[in-house]
């Protein structure tokens, strides 16, 4: 390993917290628990089944883990239960509801909707 290699491995001090360098040759921002380096924009972002709360005193972002069984983080942050097929989430409700083409014929072992074809 050469001296660059070695200086690269090194966390970065600036501004607290630490920067690390990451594979993409990159130097970011530590993240915390929940969130993962976004190369594109150098920033923290929350990991797939997490919702953003706030940030810490470093303007970093905080993510908490949705609540169980099966939520995903809508476009707009919302933890909303995974949708089977034929339902979609509901940006008021936080529901799944049955999509056009489709009406409920019942629910699942987690109360999610069933909707089938009409």
């Amino acid at each position: 390993m050469d001296e660059i290699e070695s200086e690269q491995r090194k966390p970065h001090r600036g501004k607290k917290p630490y920067h690390v360098w990451i594979s993409a040759n990159q130097c970011v921002w530590s993240c915390g628990e929940g969130t993962q380096p976004d190369t594109t924009t150098n920033e923290c972002v929350c990991e797939n089944g997490y919702y953003e709360i706030g940030t810490d005193e470093f303007g970093r972002r905080i993510c908490a883990k949705c609540p169980e069984p099966y939520h995903v983080v809508t476009s707009d942050k919302r933890c909303v239960w995974s949708c089977s097929e034929g339902t979609e989430p509901d940006n008021t409700t936080n529901e799944c509801v049955c999509q056009k083409g489709y009406y409920e014929t019942g629910t699942d072992g987690f109360g999610r909707r069933i909707c089938s074809p009409l």
